[in-house]
């Protein structure tokens, strides 16, 4: 899939980005920029994303491994579980946008 990037400018959640859950092998890039200062944390969520009942605000949240969680500095993950959707959730931002890119590889599957 192409990069997708989400900036958040305040406190809150981005919109849920959506993954394929039958690429072979699941592999997700995932890298913050953080060009001012912002507490955040990546999450993901193994909810059914396609549900008619799913809502972003009330879906279960995990923190991602390896992306600390509050950190003031740029980071970047991997995952290669597959897991429904990611997120970026911000506690604080301040100065200029937190920016988190996505990249999924791998073979669509089915």
């Amino acid at each position: 899939m192409r990069p997708i990037r989400v900036s958040l400018t305040a406190a809150g959640e981005s919109i849920p980005i959506i993954l394929d859950t039958y690429r072979s092998p699941f592999n997700v890039g995932i890298g913050v920029t953080v060009g001012g200062t912002a507490s955040y944390q990546v999450d993901v969520t193994y909810d059914d994303v396609f549900s008619s009942t799913f809502n972003p605000a009330t879906a279960q949240w995990f923190a991602v491994s390896g992306m600390p969680a509050g950190t003031a500095a740029s980071a970047n993950a991997q995952i290669t579980t597959p897991v429904t959707a990611v997120r970026l959730k911000a506690a604080s931002v301040a100065t200029a946008p937190l920016t988190m890119t996505v990249i999924q590889a791998g073979m669509p599957g089915g």
